[in-house]
């Protein structure tokens, strides 16, 4: 036995010794129980082993005596009783069963009032000590417990009161334990449904405690419990702490049991509910008297208030929607009509909220972000930011002032009731000083943590005192604790420590967001969610933040609140959330500046305010103030009342600048759009303490003359080096800014430099700040220059062509400054794309009209070359652009200035430039040419447009390698090297040969034709194509066109200042010498590189526009320029290329050369024919009306013979396509020729020429062409030139009589005086032609025109003719006439024809010659009568009905002359002649016979039809007429064929149109068609019944089955409306009765 059990059985030995002694006298029963307990253990003493088993078997018999002692009623036995009982119970010698009697006797003692608080110490022992009170046992010392608690001695109630705090933590302690050993308990689960809603499965303990926790619920909701049976009442100040201290300290308990989660959500939710409901209907405005609302109880509603902060913060994920409705309960105790004791809780409890900053976002993630959900996390910011505003705004109404009690005190009645305190020693204690109204503050914020001080308050019944300024200090502190919470959510680094994070939260240095997510998918949700949040809360934040910061006076308060606005705005710059970071910003951009301090809303929808103050300087006073004078210009319509007012600067100023910078340098990456806001804050500081920038963007200390003053304390003088050194480390610190922020930053400060732009447009004086900043930023960032050149460059060309001359110059010169920064500092030589980035901005300001920036951008240009011309590579473009970007508008110095950059660029650099540079060399150079200032210098441009090209030819190799290198490009542009170089040079030099000055013209052009005579020969056939198209031929429409413009105005010798030749004297002749020269020179070119443009796919149209060119300088009035044309057409027939083109085409059977060379020498013909008539055909109008010399509208000799010694050599090229038109052309050409006039002056020139035969040059050039025509040889001839004329008379038979007709007219002039080819209007012009005028004497002339005819007549007398082709062509003849000859002809031909061949075919050896002209005959009728050409639209009625005649006189020839011979005839030609027939007499189908007609209103040809068919009639009738033999086919079958085929097709026909018709009668002419139908068929039948009756052997099987296959198409007919029909049809059937039988041959 151990001494401890020896030494417990000793003192119970004591024990039950002294309980006899106590009780021998009057409770003897005790006595002797008390002696038999005593001898009991004294047995056990003497035994050895374990005597606990059996102290604790006979726990019942020891403890008896105790319970005895405790009914005796005696004081001293029940105190020594119950000590007993006390240490039994300690030492755990209890049982259950002597628990239930030690419990019945505790309760027997409460209800006999006896011995309280030993009752509690026992009850509670027995509890703690022991496990074997449960269930009901259990219930009943609660019970117990509850009932002392219930009583009026406040001693035992509270002793009461702690005991039943320890005995509900003692339930729910061993439902801790039993859960943490439910794996080694053995009893088996005790099934109970204490409730209708819920079934459950606990273990002892958890059920005692849930069966307690719930009758706890319905006792505070007064219902009567169902476990603890006896317990009728409790109170709900107690029962709400025990629930509160319950749900505090055993959290896992209810979210591990879904039997507590349950009784959480059905009872304990509900039952706060309940309880809130005073304090929610209560307001503290005067209620109507007829409603009795109750008082809410300052008790209850802080227990309420404690719970619901326990259920929010241990319980929300089980209550997300009961949590919803606690919050929302909570957001309207803030209302301005409930208690201020009301509002102070909910803040406390609200503030427990804010520091949480998981809780706080699961209110937004559940509440928020949900569709249909409160916003419960907007609106505790709201509501707590309402609860300021409205704090501030309580002197609004009295009403509210008295809500306060006094909270809010003024400023003035404070001084008044204490006047020995000042002001200073009341704000030294820090709050807040709004509109004269004092707010303390009570505390100091400590963020992080939250220590409410009312909600505490757990033994107050009323509703205390609220400390002045106490619950504003509160809402305050939760504002910051949110935005600390926000940050610390979203900006938690797992990579650093949370202390580290949170101390770099307090400091505002937040740098990026970094979340620890499982997925992309959950870093995204989270930054949906956090965006949410700030959404949610910055409206309010900002509201409450900036009434704070506006009312705040103490230092340390308006730091804490700047904190918060930096890590509010970080956060959401983070986030890219722009409206509540620009929010922030403009708060505190507004706190930073004086209050009074003008300001003007700017671009942006007003996110910028700049300054009207300008140029300030700092004075110091003896006063230790710095008075700050500046000038204040006021704009338009700013209400000021003195034009000089005074400005103060504050610390606060000074700490919100400070704050402004610290955001501005320490998250300048994500302040985007918000660097407006800043910029401009920082521009009108700098205003107000006058600094003002150098060209380096530096800023300075300048002074003003006029004071505006500006008044700061000496402390706030200390803080302006202070600030002046963050805004200039500000700016160089852009260089740690990503790319991004640093073009918002560079777009920023452009945007506030066009809104000074627009304010000093207004008459402010110009305000350089942005200007300086940008300039200073963009050269810290010059390595960076690619990222921001664009935007900075950009802006700065527009404010350099700006009409303000400061901003202007500042612009200019800082962009000129940058440019050769970067070029100097970075290594842009190896750098082309950069390089010619810098040069394409200088090129920009070209676009400036101002002369001061180019001459800026001059100066710098010629500086950079001279500097860094070496190292320039692909930027030569750029530059020559830069030179070439004059006018005639800018001045000669500027002009000249450019052209020293020119000669710089030329004379050093051009070996070193791309071929790709040359081109635009090339077109500046000529630019300086064009100009009109210097003559001079336009003459030494195309002396440097020569040596350019010489360059080009002596490099054309190591162009050519350099264009292999980048043939991509090249390709790519679809440009040669050659097409760029030269095709431009030439293009330039064609344009100056279009100049206005003479000279210059003259210049340019030998230039450009020596330069294709000495160059062209490098270049290739695309190059010679783009040089035709684009320099040659414009420049002939150039110069065509430019003379029309010029007039004929005479030019002044003194005006010249040199002696003008008489021929050079007028500007149209100066014109005239650059027609020549320039046609010439492309005929030249022509004719030099033949060979070239003959290749070209395009030679036909060049070839023509040439031509036309010639013609128009032939037809002009200027002599010089119409004999040079004439030359010039002279030498396009000896190209070379043409020429052996004319070979090749008679020598091989090329179809294409050959069209080419037709297409070639047709255009030729047509040119001369042109030239011909034009010049022959004089005007009557233009002599009669002449006053000055007529020599100028006559063609000359020399012109005349000129243009017609062309003809031969035309003619051998063309004269193979020689048709009647053309002879005819030139004939009438040769007669105007003959006859033009001559004036008396020109005369005996003319005259003294004449050669032996008496005739003129003229006259005789004239003869050679006619012979020519005649193929008669001259004496000027040479031998191939008369083969060639020779070959083209071939074929030529048809043109012999107009060829004799035109001869004829020659043959005239002998007999007949010839007349001037003049065309007169009237007769008055006839009367006023000079009558100097004569023609030469054409006798001679005729005479040897006679010579010829009768040689021609000898030469063509035994040729033949054809007339088939105008037979066949009919309407298709160019002259209507043609054909209608030629039929005439053919008539005549065959009458006597016809006659001879038939007389020869009769004879008994037929001769094989006339074979072919059968068929030659039949082709010519069918081409004739069925001509493929429509008649024209203009043809008449009568016209048509005469041509109708004559295809009648066709067919009476074949039916009385051809027809007739029948028997002699070939089988073709009469076969094709019945199919000819049959198609003339079909007019109802669309045959071809009358397609031509059917879109025409010209009538069918019916007379044709009948005749056609009567004729085909005839001969299918015929019998013994023309004595036919056996060994030929038989005419009347083939006839008959046709005929019986005609007859079926036309009654198939009526048929179908007769019942198509209705009632309308078919046309007259269809009728008549069937009813000659009808009667061929009766006549038909009539015949072959004969035949049957005769035995005649003509009559074939075939034919009778044909006539027989009518029958069916008779029946149809029967149904027909004509009379007429049905007469002849009825006549028709009855001969079917002797053809049905078929007869036997």
């Amino acid at each position: 036995m151990s001494d401890k059990v020896q030494k417990f059985q000793d003192i119970l030995l004591a024990d039950l010794r002294s309980l006899a002694n106590e009780t021998k006298r009057k409770h003897t029963a005790v006595k002797e129980a008390a002696d038999s307990v005593g001898e009991l253990i004294k047995n056990f003493s003497n035994k050895r082993g374990n005597n606990d088993e059996a102290v604790l078997f006979h726990s019942n018999d020891i403890i008896q005596p105790f319970l005895l002692g405790c009914n005796t009623k005696n004081i001293k036995i029940i105190q020594a009783c119950l000590s007993s009982i006390h240490r039994l119970i300690t030492h755990k010698v209890v049982t259950q069963a002597s628990a239930t009697k030690v419990v019945n006797v505790l309760w027997l003692l409460m209800e006999d009032g006896l011995e309280e608080l030993k009752i509690l110490q026992t009850l509670l022992a027995l509890l703690t000590t022991t496990t074997v009170v449960h269930n009901d046992l259990l219930a009943k010392c609660i019970v117990l417990s509850f009932k002392l608690y219930s009583l009026k001695d406040q001693i035992i109630s509270n002793t009461a009161a702690a005991t039943i705090r320890q005995i509900v933590c003692i339930l729910f302690d061993r439902v801790q334990a039993e859960d943490a050993q439910a794996d080694q308990l053995s009893n088996e689960p005790i099934l109970r449904s204490p409730t209708d809603k819920c079934q459950f499965s606990l273990q002892s303990c958890a059920l005692d405690a849930y069966m307690f926790f719930q009758d706890l619920c319905s006792l505070i909701n007064g219902e009567p419990p169902i476990w603890a049976i006896g317990l009728s009442e409790m109170t709900k100040a107690f029962g709400l702490e025990l629930l509160e201290s319950t749900l505090m300290q055993n959290p896992q308990i209810f979210i591990t049991h879904p039997e507590f989660s349950f009784l959480l959500k059905e009872r304990i939710c509900s039952l706060v509910i309940k309880l809130f409901s005073p304090s929610i209907k209560y307001r503290q405005a005067s209620q109507p008297s007829s409603l009795a609302i109750e008082r809410p109880s300052f008790a209850i509603c802080v227990r309420l208030l404690r719970m619901v902060s326990v259920l929010i913060k241990e319980f929300y994920m089980l209550l997300v929607t009961e949590c919803e409705i606690f919050l929302s309960i909570l957001i309207k105790f803030l209302d301005i009509d409930k208690p201020l004791w009301q509002r102070t809780l909910a803040i406390e409890v609200l503030h427990t909220f804010c520091i949480q900053e998981q809780l706080l976002r699961s209110f937004c993630e559940f509440y928020d972000m949900q569709e249909h959900s409160t916003k419960i996390f907007k609106d505790i910011v709201n509501a707590l930011g309402g609860f300021i505003q409205n704090a501030f705004n309580a002197s609004s109404s009295s009403s509210n002032l008295s809500n306060l009690n006094t909270a809010v005190v003024s400023v003035s009645q404070a001084v008044t009731s204490n006047p020995s305190s000042s002001i200073t020693s009341s704000l030294q204690q820090g709050g807040f000083l709004y509109r004269g109204l004092w707010i303390p503050l009570s505390v100091r914020p400590l963020l992080g943590t939250a220590k409410p001080v009312y909600l505490d308050m757990l033994d107050k019944t009323e509703a205390p005192i609220i400390i002045d300024g106490y619950t504003l200090t509160i809402a305050f502190s939760s504002l910051l604790d949110i935005i600390k919470s926000l940050t610390l959510l979203m900006c938690h680094d797992v990579r650093g420590s949370p202390s580290d994070v949170e101390a770099s939260a307090d400091a505002g240095t937040l740098t990026g967001i970094y979340r620890l997510a499982d997925s992309q998918e959950d870093a995204e949700a989270d930054q949906t969610l956090w965006k949410k949040m700030i959404s949610s809360s910055w409206c309010g934040l900002l509201a409450a933040m900036s009434l704070l910061l506006d009312a705040s006076i103490d230092e340390g308060t308006t730091e804490a609140i700047l904190k918060g606005f930096q890590q509010y705005t970080s956060i959401s710059g983070l986030l890219q959330l722009e409206m509540p970071r620009d929010a922030f910003i403009t708060a505190l951009c507004k706190a930073s500046l004086p209050p009074h301090y003008a300001l003007t809303k700017s671009f942006d929808n007003g996110k910028t305010w700049v300054a009207d103050a300008s140029l300030m300087h700092v004075d110091c006073d003896s006063n230790s103030l710095t008075r700050i004078s500046s000038r204040l210009s006021q704009p338009s319509g700013l209400n000021s009342p003195t034009a000089i007012a005074s400005v103060t600067l504050t610390v606060k100023n000074m700490q919100c600048m400070r704050a402004l910078l610290s955001i501005a340098h320490c998250h300048g990456n994500i302040l985007s759009k918000a660097w407006q806001l800043v910029l401009s804050t920082l521009q009108n500081l700098t205003l107000i303490l006058g600094l003002t920038p150098t060209k380096s963007g530096s800023l300075i200390h300048s002074r003003g003359t006029d004071n505006v003053a500006v008044l700061v304390s000496a402390s706030v003088a200390g803080e302006v080096p202070i600030v002046a050194t963050m805004l200039s480390r500000l700016f160089e610190s852009s260089q740690y800014l990503s790319n991004d922020a640093l073009l918002e930053l560079i777009e920023a400060l452009t945007n506030l430099s066009l809104y000074n732009v627009d304010a000093a447009k207004n008459n402010h004086e110009p305000c350089l700040f942005a200007l300086a900043k940008l300039l200073e930023t963009t050269l810290v960032n010059i390595k960076r220059l690619h990222v921001y050149w664009d935007n900075c460059s950009d802006h700065l060309l527009r404010i350099s062509n700006h009409s303000i001359n400061q901003m202007r110059t500042y612009a200019c010169e800082s962009l000129t400054i940058l440019i050769r920064t970067a070029l100097d500092k970075l290594e842009i030589a190896n750098d082309i794309v950069m390089q010619e980035i810098l040069f394409t901005t200088l090129e920009k300001m070209s676009s400036i009209t101002f002369p001061d920036v180019r001459q800026v951008q001059l100066s710098s240009l010629l500086q950079l070359l001279n500097t860094f011309g070496n190292s320039i590579k692909n930027s030569w473009l750029t530059i020559l652009r830069i030179i070439g970007a004059i006018s005639d508008e800018q001045s000669e110095i500027l002009i000249r200035t450019a052209f020293q950059c020119l000669q710089l660029v030329v004379t050093d650099f051009l070996p070193t430039m791309s071929f790709k540079c040359l081109p635009d060399c090339i077109v500046v150079t000529s630019k300086f040419g064009t100009q009109q200032q210097d003559l001079n210098l336009s003459l030494t441009s195309v002396g440097l447009l020569w040596n350019i090209a010489d360059y080009m030819s002596s490099n054309y190799d190591v162009i050519k390698l350099e264009l292999n290198e980048c043939i991509s490009e090249i390709i790519k542009s679809n440009h040669g090297v050659d097409d760029v170089l030269w095709v431009k040079l030439f293009a330039c030099l064609a344009e100056l040969c279009v100049d206005a000055r003479p000279a210059v013209r003259k210049s340019a052009g030998q230039t450009l034709f020596s330069m294709m005579s000495a160059h062209g020969s490098l270049l290739d056939i695309t190059v010679w194509h783009n040089v035709l198209w684009q320099v040659l031929f414009p420049l002939l429409d150039n110069v065509k066109n430019f003379p029309r413009s010029a007039g004929n105005v005479k030019i002044d010798s003194s005006e010249a200042g040199i002696l003008i030749h008489h021929s050079r004297d007028t500007i149209e002749k100066q014109w005239a010498e650059t027609q020549v020269l320039t046609l010439a020179g492309v005929t030249r070119a022509f004719n030099e590189h033949s060979q070239i443009f003959s290749k070209m796919n395009e030679f036909q149209r060049a070839w023509v526009l040439l031509l036309e060119h010639i013609e128009c300088s032939a037809m002009s009035n200027n002599s010089e320029v119409s004999l040079a044309s004439l030359k010039c057409f002279q030498d396009i027939f000896s190209l070379e290329s043409v020429s052996e083109e004319s070979k090749q085409s008679k020598d091989t059977k090329n179809t294409k050369r050959d069209s080419r060379y037709v297409s070639v020498w047709s255009n030729v013909w047509r040119v001369w024919c042109n030239i011909g008539r034009g010049s022959m055909k004089l005007s009557g109008e233009l002599l009669s009306n002449c006053k000055g010399k007529i020599d100028d509208l006559l063609p000359s000799q020399t012109f005349l013979i000129t243009f017609l010694k062309v003809f031969p050599l035309l003619y051998v090229h063309f004269g193979t396509r020689f048709v009647t038109n053309d002879i005819q052309q030139t004939m009438n050409i040769l007669y105007d020729a003959v006859r033009i006039p001559v004036t008396p002056d020109n005369l005996p020139f003319v005259l003294s020429s004449a050669n032996r035969d008496a005739i003129t040059p003229l006259q005789e050039i004239i003869i050679n062409c006619i012979r020519c025509l005649c193929n008669l040889s001259y004496d000027d001839i040479d031998s191939p030139t008369l083969n060639a004329i020779n070959s083209c008379q071939k074929g030529r038979s048809l043109m012999y009589p107009t060829l004799f007709k035109e001869l004829l007219k020659f043959n005239e002039l002998a007999s007949i005086p010839p007349k001037p080819p003049m065309t007169f209007e009237s007769d008055t012009q006839v009367k006023n032609i000079p009558t100097a005028l004569s023609v030469v004497n054409c006798v001679s002339f005729s005479e040897l025109c006679i010579g010829i005819t009768v040689c021609m007549f000898k030469v063509t007398a035994y040729d033949s003719t054809s007339l088939g082709i105008p037979l066949g062509l009919k309407y298709g003849c160019s002259s209507q006439s043609t054909w209608k000859l030629a039929f005439q002809s053919l008539e005549e031909i065959l009458d006597i024809g016809l006659t001879v061949t038939l007389r020869e075919l009769e004879k008994d050896e037929p001769i094989e010659i006339f074979k072919d002209m059968w068929l030659e005959l039949i082709n010519t009728f069918e081409s004739f009568l069925f001509s493929a050409h429509p008649p024209p639209p203009s043809l008449s009625v009568s016209e048509y009905i005469t041509h109708e005649e004559m295809d009648l006189r066709v067919i009476a020839l074949l039916k009385d002359k051809i027809l007739s011979h029948a028997h002699i005839l070939p089988y073709e030609f009469l076969n094709r002649t019945m199919n000819l027939l049959k198609r003339g007499s079909i007019h109802s189908t669309a045959s071809a016979v009358f397609q031509d007609l059917s879109d025409s209103n010209l009538p069918l040809r019916e007379k044709f039809a009948q005749a056609c068919f009567e004729t085909l009639l005839t001969f299918s009738l015929s019998k013994d007429k023309y004595g036919y033999t056996k060994n030929r086919q038989d005419l009347s079958s083939l006839a008959i064929t046709s005929m019986l085929d005609r007859c079926l097709e036309v009654l198939r026909k009526y048929a179908i149109d007769e019942r198509l018709s209705g009632s309308c009668p078919l046309p007259k002419l269809r009728m008549a068609e069937v009813l000659l139908v009808m009667k061929a068929i009766s006549t038909l039948m009539t015949t072959l019944i004969n035949s049957k009756k005769n035995s005649r052997d003509l009559v074939y099987e075939s034919i009778w089955m044909r006539v027989v296959a009518l029958y069916p198409m008779l029946i149809d007919c029967i149904t027909c409306k004509s009379e007429n029909v049905r007469t002849n049809l009825k006549e028709v059937l009855r001969k079917f009765k002797d053809i049905l039988i078929i007869p036997h041959t």
